[in-house]
């Protein structure tokens, strides 16, 4: 992920409002989603948030998976190094 990525995604979360957020009464068939305020008035900035949600969640999984792996692999190689030195065979 990149840091220009992880600053836009960071943006949108920072000019959203702050929660808790309710899901109210959803009309079957509209298509539409109006992101609203506590007295009913549209919020641009909070549909950009949800607008971008699903790629945002998407690509800071990914990440988070990434760097799972890699902590795993670290982890190994640490264990490895570890075991050698603990044989000695590093103390030379």
């Amino acid at each position: 992920m990149t840091k220009e990525r992880l600053a836009e995604i960071r943006a949108r979360l920072a000019a959203a409002t702050p929660g808790p957020w309710h899901v109210g009464p959803i009309v079957k068939g509209g298509g539409i989603l109006f992101v609203m305020d506590s007295v009913g008035k549209k919020v641009a900035r909070d549909s950009q948030f949800v607008a971008n949600a699903s790629a945002d969640i998407a690509v800071l999984l990914t990440e988070v998976e990434r760097l799972q792996a890699e902590r795993e692999g670290l982890s190994h190689a640490l264990a490895c190094v570890h075991a050698r030195w603990a044989k000695g065979v590093l103390n030379d």
